[in-house]
């Protein structure tokens, strides 16, 4: 019989995958788009619900899609609401940051709109 910690782990990984499952849907556009534009798709990126699009480059860019809210602690429902931001920096030669500008650029906005919009 498991224990404990393993039956805290598995209740929560089935969290997990619930909550980043829904991102399944996009994720043939998003890697459509990632090669066209130079950039490579990241999953889940620190264990987290999202996509992310980054370039790495001089300036870096990064496109970050994530639902509202603490996934641990947020019921899933079948349309979540989720940010789109947009992150650039710059550093110099010493990889120290010159200059940084993000924005969010839809908040609070409905899975399926997102989806169909893409």
């Amino acid at each position: 019989m498991p224990d404990s910690k393993q039956l805290a782990y598995e209740a929560q990984t089935r969290q997990f995958e619930e909550h980043v499952k829904h991102f399944e849907q996009l994720d043939e556009v998003l890697q459509h788009f990632a090669i066209q534009h130079g950039f490579a798709l990241e999953k889940n990126q620190w264990h987290r619900p999202c996509r992310v699009l980054r370039r790495k480059s001089n300036p870096e860019y990064v496109i970050e899609l994530v639902p509202e809210g603490d996934w641990k602690k947020v019921l899933y429902r079948e349309d979540p609401p989720h940010t789109l931001t947009v992150i650039a920096q710059a550093t110099d030669e010493k990889q120290e940051f010159i200059y940084r500008l993000d924005e969010e650029l839809a908040y609070f906005v409905y899975f399926w709109t997102i989806r169909s919009n893409l």
